[in-house]
């Protein structure tokens, strides 16, 4: 019985786990989640596979930088292409361009 038990719990978290990776809100830096509009915005995604680029210029976004060594890229599109940029299988992560500054 407790064997029984123990595989339908592995099972169920399993299942839990792929459709948490599949969500395109998990993909998401926590100050895109909810943008709208149709002004630009610069976004670095994280990708797994450098095939997911070519997908983005099926979103009408564009590649201003690839970054191989991290599997990154920065991307400019429309906010309100973010949420399906995310919802892309090859890509791990998008989060907005940040500005940084050095500091001592």
């Amino acid at each position: 019985m407790l064997n029984w038990m123990r595989g339908w719990i592995c099972a169920f978290t399993l299942l839990l786990g792929v459709a948490a990776a599949q969500d395109p809100q998990a993909k998401l830096a926590p100050e895109l989640r909810g943008v709208t509009g149709n002004d630009s915005i610069d976004v670095v995604v994280r990708y797994k596979t450098p095939a997911a680029l070519s997908r983005v210029a099926n979103l009408n976004s564009l590649v201003k930088l690839r970054l191989d060594a991290t599997q990154s890229a920065l991307v400019t599109t429309t906010k309100n292409k973010v949420r399906e940029l995310a919802g892309q299988l090859d890509v791990d992560y998008v989060s907005s361009d940040r500005v940084v500054r050095a500091s001592l």
